[in-house]
């Protein structure tokens, strides 16, 4: 049995985990471990991905699970009815073109809902797309506007997602990060062109690979290569945190300076995932 990136725990107690390859399930008690295999209550959703590994499993409002794969499809999973759906994403055909493949699947990064409830997702060169649920597949898609000082900033691709308690939706992508307003589609840049009026530091020049808003309300923003970013509630900066500096309070421990994902304590304190 391997791991393989994702993990949740359902509102009964069970651990999801993404396994390489298909889903695993250790029961509320932490002494059954359920697989394709071992599947006595006949589960589809243990049967039918034997061949994926997920990248993100998320629960939503109503209590739905969304499984993000590797092989580009995103899963949607009823607790109580046991249904499992499933809703594809094509690569772009620029890039399917490129490889050879017209039916490659596209990559996709993260999933996450808004403050309406509606599920978005982030993907490799085609931008973020929402999910309509009246009509039951993803309709709404917002694609690279990197002329457009309020379209959506992006080379390659939309990395990650952030929620905030204030109810915008924060997108980080190679370009920076990307701050959507949910009335009329409109974003806030926050890149290294970026200035601040209480600091004459600038964020990194650098793809966004994490963000996470602490109980406070600060948000950290983590980079590649180039440690992470703290913002207060009101977006001013406050500090930046990186490998080798002269103060052992600011400094990572990891030498590349990758950080990957946050948490935070009940005491307050923020953990930070790093490479190695």
């Amino acid at each position: 049995v391997q791991m393989h990136d994702a993990i949740v725990e359902d509102p009964e107690g069970n651990l999801w985990i993404s396994g390489r390859p298909g889903i695993f399930i250790l029961d509320k008690q932490r002494k059954n471990f359920y697989t394709a295999v071992n599947n006595p209550e006949k589960l589809s959703v243990l049967t039918s991905n034997t061949g994926t590994s997920f990248k993100k499993f998320y629960i939503d409002r109503n209590g739905l699970l969304w499984m993000l794969g590797h092989g580009g499809g995103v899963y949607r999973y009823n607790f109580n009815s046991k249904k499992l759906d499933l809703y594809l994403f094509q690569a772009p055909v620029a890039k399917r073109e490129k490889a050879g493949a017209p039916y490659l699947n596209a990559a996709l990064f993260d999933i996450t809902s808004d403050m309406d409830g509606n599920i978005w997702v982030a993907t490799e060169l085609d931008g973020i797309y929402r999910f309509d649920s009246q009509k039951n597949r993803f309709t709404v898609n917002i694609r690279a506007g990197n002329n457009d000082a309020q379209g959506l900033h992006y080379d390659y691709e939309a990395n990650c997602f952030l929620n905030d308690r204030d109810g915008h939706l924060w997108i980080g992508t190679d370009r920076g990060t990307n701050i959507l307003s949910l009335h009329n589609h409109s974003f806030r840049i926050f890149d290294n062109r970026t200035s601040f009026a209480n600091t004459n530091e600038r964020l990194p020049e650098a793809e966004v690979t994490g963000m996470f808003q602490s109980k406070k309300g600060d948000v950290y923003v983590g980079y590649w290569g180039k440690g992470l970013s703290r913002l207060n509630a009101s977006l001013e900066l406050k500090q930046q945190y990186t490998y080798g500096t002269s103060i052992p309070a600011l400094s990572l421990p990891e030498e590349r300076g990758q950080v990957w994902c946050f948490a935070e304590l009940k005491n307050g304190k923020v953990l930070v995932g790093q490479e190695n």
